[in-house]
């Protein structure tokens, strides 16, 4: 995470135009730091959880530029549900990571349906915590995107068990993220289903953060330094 005041990361913004990965977790943004963002057209990755002062039009302006963007974090930013239904129409068609968990309430079944008829390609979907999506969500998600290989929907808990089943229909999935939601009995149950599936594996989700895990030695998957023995 980085420690900065807005007026100073804006000013650092201000002179970039070819970025292309930037993390801002936790960082209070304004129109002026999403402006500059925005003049960045060939950023792949943005990470920007838990960022304050983040809103519908900023994001909007960001994604209606930055088209190349193929992984995206804006999880725990508190975005009402105006400007996440707006913003998931102008998600980047190449989409491939997302993550849009903390939305509670303000996401719902029908911005998972217009996020899936935009990003057909999602290979990466964290929705945990938008505890506001029903098995109709689950029935989307199978139907529109087939190249899925990581769904993670802990704490949505007007989804149970039998509408989780349902993801058996994808065969490209290769890990389901459930936490907070199922009994033992009934994580077995999934598990026996779903026999080529890993079951809770990544309690935190690693789409669009520059570091992984408790030996970071890469940023983005570029070595840094030596790995410990």
């Amino acid at each position: 995470m980085a420690v900065t005041t807005d007026e100073n990361l804006s000013q650092i913004l201000s002179i970039c135009r070819h970025l292309r990965k930037l993390s801002i977790e936790f960082c209070h943004v304004n129109q002026e730091i999403c402006r500059h963002i925005a003049e960045n057209d060939k950023l792949e990755v943005l990470n920007a959880p838990l960022c304050t002062g983040l809103t519908g039009d900023g994001l909007s302006c960001i994604l209606s530029a930055c088209t190349k963007l193929v992984s995206l974090n804006i999880g725990w930013t508190g975005l009402n549900s105006a400007s996440i239904a707006n913003v998931v129409k102008c998600m980047p068609p190449g989409l491939l990571h997302l993550n849009l968990t903390g939305c509670r309430q303000s996401l719902n079944d029908a911005d998972v349906d217009n996020l899936t008829a935009h990003c057909t390609h999602l290979r990466e979907l964290d929705l945990s915590d938008c505890s506001s999506l029903t098995q109709n969500a689950v029935s989307i998600i199978v139907e529109r995107l087939p190249e899925l290989q990581y769904l993670a929907l802990s704490r949505c808990y007007k989804i149970t068990l039998k509408h989780l089943l349902l993801l058996r229909n994808l065969q490209s999935l290769s890990a389901v993220d459930a936490f907070g939601m199922l009994t033992d009995t009934a994580q077995q149950h999934l598990k026996e289903h779903l026999q080529s599936i890993d079951i809770n594996r990544y309690p935190f989700s690693s789409i669009a953060r520059p570091t992984t895990g408790i030996r970071r030695t890469s940023i983005w998957g570029l070595r840094v330094r030596e790995q410990p023995e």
